[in-house]
């Protein structure tokens, strides 16, 4: 093997280990998405029984 083939080889499994690394960061940037928005509905919630709350009182 010459020098352009283990250059182009340890190019290779340098980008295999990016790659691989990327993918965990998008599995955790998608779950932490996840955790957002169904933080966001139960607070959603949360401000509607309120609103309610303050109804039955003013009402």
């Amino acid at each position: 093997m010459d020098k352009t083939e283990e250059s182009l080889m340890e190019s290779r499994k340098k980008l295999k280990k990016y790659i691989s690394n990327l993918e965990l960061k998008i599995e955790v940037i998608q779950e932490v998405i996840k955790d957002t928005e169904t933080l966001v509905k139960e607070l959603k919630n949360a401000f509607i029984r309120v609103d309610e709350e303050i109804k039955k009182f003013k009402g």
